[in-house]
């Protein structure tokens, strides 16, 4: 988790400092939009620059990490590299990088092309090397070794923030999710958050699908059903039964491998007909794949691995860690599934 000090830091009360040495905060973030004032104030209003550069000394003078954050548009990405020598020179413990995009429907500045921001990038990489301040700079949603986009998968799961007035929000522009002030702790929010977030998108998954498969009912049957699953076919219509008890997300992730059943053409149409192993394995790794978006890059090949080696194997994964593997995507990244190209 990551303290913010109000809006940019300029605001900072000797109690507000004393407070956080006595919690124990090792670090705190501020904002600067540029290495000078003139610049910065435009935004911040004057004085706003000095008045950061003063709190900075003031925290690291009794033992607080200070991290500087900016956000670069069109207006201000020339400012990229004299705030990197700024940071290095006033001993900021780490600089992060972010690019501006436009929220609602009214910019507040203007967005930096793709082809300038692997430029600056490339910049960023450059200072990093030099100053052998690689694990010091990030830029969310970037990989600044390559300089390509982040995928949901591979961006990782949002930091934990917290606001000056409180507020637990995932990402410092990300939705809120609890506030201090609640009797519950903030670990525990998160987690209650979370799990709401990773229903959103199987249950949106198993929506889309279900339309495009046409399914007309997933039904919970409490009773009677000796298997997880099972689909009833009429016609070009279906109907999914899951057995009601079987613990979250494993029921839901049930759900997408009887839809692979139907997208893979391995529904058996005479329940006496000899079970084959390989009809289910490439069920659940059409399931994968459509999971493969959000599932962590490097824990995915562990899933492939565990559905061709059993069933078994690979619901005992889902059951323990699909949910610390699962990244929720927003909602325009969520997609249907088109294609089966694991083994």
């Amino acid at each position: 988790m990551l303290p913010l000090l109000g809006i940019s830091g300029d605001y900072l009360p000797a109690e507000h400092i004393e407070l956080i040495a006595i919690l124990g905060i090792p670090c705190v973030q501020v904002s600067l939009d540029a290495a000078s004032a003139p610049l910065h104030d435009a935004r911040r209003g004057t004085g706003s620059f000095h008045a950061v550069m003063e709190n900075v000394v003031r925290l690291q003078s009794v033992g607080i990490l200070v991290n500087i954050a900016t956000c670069l548009s069109m207006e201000t990405y020339t400012e990229l590299a004299p705030l990197l020598h700024l940071a290095k020179k006033i001993g900021i413990h780490k600089i992060k990088v972010a690019f501006y995009e436009t929220i609602g429907l009214i910019p507040g500045a203007t967005t930096i092309p793709e082809t300038t921001r692997k430029k600056l990038l490339l910049l960023t990489k450059r200072f990093a090397d030099t100053n052998e301040w690689t694990n010091r700079v990030a830029v969310p949603g970037y990989d600044l070794q390559s300089g390509k986009r982040l995928s949901a998968a591979d961006r990782g799961r949002l930091p934990i923030v917290v606001a000056a007035d409180g507020t637990l929000r995932s990402g410092e522009d990300g939705p809120q999710f609890g506030h201090l002030s609640e009797i519950n702790a903030p670990s525990y929010q998160y987690r209650r958050w979370l799990r709401e977030q990773i229903s959103i998108h199987l249950d949106t998954l198993i929506s889309l699908h279900s339309t495009h498969l046409r399914v007309r009912k997933v039904l919970d049957v409490k009773e009677g059903l000796r298997c997880n699953g099972v689909v009833f076919a009429e016609g070009d219509q279906h109907t999914i039964l899951i057995r009601n008890g079987l613990d979250w997300p494993l029921n839901r992730f049930t759900v997408l491998h009887e839809l692979g059943h139907i997208a893979t053409g391995t529904l058996r149409t005479n329940a006496q007909r000899h079970y084959r192993a390989d009809d289910e394995t490439s069920a659940n790794l059409w399931a994968l794949e459509c999971l493969r978006p959000v599932i962590r890059t490097n824990e995915f090949p562990y899933y492939v691995r565990d559905a061709n080696a059993s069933e078994h194997a690979l619901y005992t994964r889902i059951a323990h860690r699909l949910v610390g593997d699962l990244i929720p995507p927003t909602a325009s990244e969520t997609r249907p599934c088109t294609a089966l190209a694991i083994r």
